[in-house]
């Protein structure tokens, strides 16, 4: 199985379930091979993964958490696991997708009404599920890249789940910029994955 056909059958996996709800045994067993190539598999599983479900990340959407025995949880990539440890880039642009958390969150807050709000792109009814913040006019990555701060791995810190820009006015400086550049919209998951 290639890169690409592996992580389509992980994120078909992701999709079926909803928030909260574990994988069956079939999935478990395949997401369980694929974690086992994570960078930081031996930290996240600690004692043992007592089950694996599907919930709601930092950001909102959807993301594997590994139930460990002793019921504690912790987010897992798939990503990760198939592409190896996160390079700069990856991590950086953790960073910056941090750092604007809060005003994703504050958008949908302010601009979607679940079960009424509909997405501009498909006209498919938006609900807690299936909704995703898109930037678009200009994508993030080409928003980040017009910002023009280079950051080294200095200027981030890892978290348990996340990376953050580690000095406050810069991670400031960057939401101004994200706030004055950048158009948001409500769309579906399955929208936002294939733009």
């Amino acid at each position: 199985m290639t890169k690409k056909e592996l992580k389509n059958k992980c994120r078909t996996i992701l999709n079926k379930y909803n928030f909260k709800e574990l994988l069956n045994s079939e999935d478990y067993e395949f997401m369980t091979s694929v974690f086992k190539n994570h960078p930081d598999w031996e930290s996240k599983r600690k004692e043992g993964v007592k089950a694996i479900e599907v919930n709601r990340s930092i950001f909102g959407n959807k993301c594997f958490y590994i139930i460990r025995f002793d019921d504690t949880k912790i987010d897992i990539s798939f990503h990760s696991a198939i592409d190896g440890d996160a390079t700069l880039k990856s991590k950086v642009s953790s960073a910056l997708r941090t750092a604007i958390r809060n005003e994703i969150l504050d958008f949908k807050r302010k601009n979607v009404e679940y079960g009424v709000t509909r997405c501009v792109v498909s006209g498919e009814v938006l609900t807690k599920g299936n909704t995703n913040i898109d930037h678009y006019d200009l994508t993030f990555a080409e928003m980040c890249k017009l910002w023009g701060k280079e950051l080294t791995i200095n200027d981030i810190v890892s978290r348990e789940q996340w990376y953050e820009i580690k000095d406050n006015n810069l991670k400031q400086e960057f939401i101004d910029f994200h706030n004055k550049h950048c158009k948001l919209r409500a769309v579906t998951n399955k929208v936002n994955q294939s733009l």
